[in-house]
């Protein structure tokens, strides 16, 4: 019986004894997979933490690191404000793209150190700047304000008639007189509109200067592209401004000979 009893011990142990030892894994186990990581690798990157209009001093104050994961992350981005801002307050960046909170703040969209502003640096790639005079008719009765966009239309005369037709359409406004951001929502007249078009449409721009007269129309907040609905203008073409006169009718010099036959009339045209 004593012998029994020492059996029943023993395996008594061991059985609380394997059952710790599985229960000290099972644990371990679940430890380790909470503090493996969840989701995707993430970076820290510079956001603006408010809108930055064109042409604002980037401060400490309006910007911040957010986790941003690591396979989306565009290529200039900061990861730290003290990247962007000079602590001594001696060298001042400035912003060359309007953004808007939660936007990654890239070196493409603000100058470097020290660097003065210039309309060069607002203008995209390919693009050029081009001024057009404007009166509180052409230019929207002063509404025109940079950032907008504005279809371009060329009124001419053809004889003793009048024509207009689109010349260019979606052209972004980059300055009104030597105003490159909007200062307020109130209606400004100004004498000069500055206009982003690549080569070819300065190109038509400055022949149709010679042509005829040119006013803005400005268009919608949410409307991009060329018109396509039936009756709409199209934007004209250099070659189309090139080639607008047409030949001069042909000069009639002949003279017809009536001939009376009886009760009958023949006329005859002699050149």
């Amino acid at each position: 019986m004593r012998l029994i009893g020492i059996l029943v011990l023993v395996l008594g142990v061991a059985l609380a004894g394997g059952a710790l030892f599985y229960s000290k894994q099972y644990f371990a186990q679940i430890e380790a997979r909470n503090r493996a990581p969840q989701g995707p690798a993430m970076v820290k990157v510079v956001v603006a933490k408010s809108a930055l209009a064109y042409g604002a001093e980037l401060e400490a104050g309006a910007l911040k690191v957010v986790d941003w994961p690591k396979a989306s992350v565009p290529a200039g981005t900061f990861d730290k404000v003290e990247s962007l801002v000079d602590a001594a307050g001696r060298e001042k960046r400035y912003v060359l793209r309007a953004m808007e909170p939660g936007e990654p703040v890239l070196q493409a969209k603000v100058t470097g150190f020290g660097q003065e502003m210039g309309m060069a640096m607002r203008l995209g790639e390919g693009k050029r700047a081009y001024s057009l005079p404007i009166d509180a008719v052409s230019g929207v009765a002063g509404f025109l304000a940079p950032g907008d966009r504005v279809d371009i239309i060329l009124t001419e005369s053809r004889g003793e008639q009048l024509a207009s037709r689109v010349i260019l359409q979606d052209i972004l406004v980059i300055a009104v007189d030597q105003r490159s951001s909007k200062e307020s929502a109130s209606p400004r007249l100004g004498r000069t509109a500055t206009v982003e078009v690549d080569s070819r449409q300065a190109q038509i721009l400055a022949l149709a200067q010679q042509v005829g007269r040119l006013s803005l129309t400005l268009r919608g907040f949410n409307e991009e592209g060329v018109a396509e609905e039936p009756g709409s203008s199209q934007p004209v073409s250099l070659d189309d401004l090139i080639g607008r006169e047409q030949a001069p009718a042909p000069v009639d010099t002949g003279t017809d000979i009536r001939v009376r036959k009886g009760i009958a009339v023949e006329t005859t045209r002699i050149e």
